[in-house]
C-alpha cells in the first residue's frame, strides 16, 4: 500500500545500511560515474563547501545540486553543504570508497527512534527491527510495541525516548501540522539529531524542511508513483536520476551551451557522443538539436524537453 512504501523511503532515508548515502546514477565508459550524495546532518560533509568537495575527491567534479523538485541547479565553489543537500558529482569509479567515508554517519550503531501512533510508524518499526537495527517507538498513548509514550511536544517525552543519543529520528505522524510542531521542538531539543519526516501532502514539505527535518516524505508523491507504475505497466515513473544518451532536441532548440541548458531545463549535459564515444564538453562549447548527448536529469525533466 502507499503507506507501507512511504514506512519503507522512511526507513531508506534513515539508515545507511537500507539506502547507502553515495549512490552510482550511472558510468561514463570504464573509469568515471555519476554519483547521487546525501548529506547528514552528523557526516563529515555537512559545512564543507562544493569547492572542498573536489578538492577530497581527487579528478571528481560537481555536476550540480538537486534542488526538491529534483532538478539540478549550479551552484558556486563557495557554496557550503548543509543537512539534507543532494549533490550530483563526476568522479572516477575507484572513488566511491572516499566518497563512502565522508558520507557515512557519526552515529551509525545507536538505537533509532521513531515518532507516531498509526501504522506507518508501527510498520518502521518493523522494518527497521527486520534488518537489525534498534528501535525505540514513540507514541501520545501506551499500547502494545511502544517504548516510551506522553504528549509529542513535550520535551520530557522525548527524552524518554532517547532522541539526543538516536542515530536517527523518524516522524510518521498523522497530520501534518502536528509534523510541523514536532519537528520544531525536536531541532530544539536534540539539534544534532538526524531527522526524517513523512507528511501527506506534498505542500507541506518546504515548510516542514524549514522547521528542522533534514530529509522529508509526501505521501501523495508516493501514491503518485504508485499509480504511474500501474499506468506505465511496470516501468519507472517519474521520479530518480538518471543518464541518457539522446539528440539534444529541445533541450537545445537553438545553438547553447551546457550552462544553459542547465539552468533552462535542470539537466546536466556530461558531453557529446561522437562515433559511440562520450567527449567532455569544452568550456563554453554549444551544442544544436541534432547534436547527440549525454545528460543527466529527473526521468520527469528528460521528458519534458523530449526530443527527435
Amino acid at each position: 500500500t502507499p503507506r507501507h512504501l512511504l514506512a519503507a523511503e522512511l526507513c531508506a532515508r534513515a539508515d545507511g545500511r537500507i539506502a547507502p548515502r553515495v549512490g552510482k546514477i550511472g558510468k561514463l565508459g570504464d573509469e568515471l560515474a555519476i554519483f547521487d550524495i546525501r548529506v547528514l546532518r552528523d557526516g563529515e560533509l555537512r559545512g564543507m563547501s562544493l569547492g572542498e568537495l573536489e578538492a577530497k575527491v581527487e579528478g571528481s567534479e560537481v555536476i550540480g545540486v538537486v534542488d526538491t523538485d529534483e532538478r539540478l541547479s549550479a551552484y558556486p565553489a563557495d557554496h557550503t553543504l548543509g543537512p539534507g543537500s543532494r549533490i550530483v558529482l563526476r568522479a572516477p569509479v575507484a572513488a566511491k570508497e572516499v566518497l563512502d567515508a565522508l558520507a557515512v554517519s557519526s552515529r551509525t550503531g545507536r538505537p533509532f527512534c521513531v515518532l507516531g501512533d498509526g501504522e506507518v510508524a508501527g510498520k518502521i518499526k518493523e522494518m527497521l527491527t527486520d534488518v537489525g537495527e534498534e528501535v525505540v517507538l514513540v507514541a501520545s498513548e501506551a499500547r502494545e510495541g511502544v517504548d516510551a509514550h506522553g504528549d509529542l511536544l513535550d520535551p520530557a517525552t522525548l527524552e524518554r525516548g532517547g532522541v539526543r543519543e538516536a542515530a536517527a529520528v523518524v516522524l510518521a505522524l498523522e497530520n501534518d501540522a502536528a509534523t510541523l510542531f514536532v519537528t520544531t521542538v525536536l531541532r530544539s531539543h536534540a539539534p544534532d539529531v538526524p531527522t526524517v519526516a513523512g507528511v501527506e501532502r506534498g505542500a507541506r514539505v518546504q515548510r516542514t524542511r524549514a522547521s528542522g527535518a533534514d530529509f522529508v516524505i509526501a505521501l501523495d508523491e508516493v501514491m503518485g508513483r504508485v499509480l504511474a507504475h500501474h499506468v506505465l505497466e511496470g516501468r519507472r515513473g517519474d521520479t530518480g536520476l538518471v543518464l541518457r544518451r539522446r539528440k539534444a532536441g529541445a533541450l537545445a532548440p537553438t545553438p547553447a551551451n551546457a550552462d544553459a541548458i542547465l539552468a533552462r531545463t535542470g539537466c546536466a549535459v556530461l558531453g557529446v557522443i561522437e562515433d559511440d564515444e562520450l567527449r567532455p564538453l569544452a568550456k563554453g562549447e554549444t551544442v544544436s538539436s541534432q547534436t547527440r548527448i549525454c545528460v543527466c536529469g529527473s526521468v520527469s525533466a528528460i521528458r519534458s524537453y523530449e526530443g527527435s
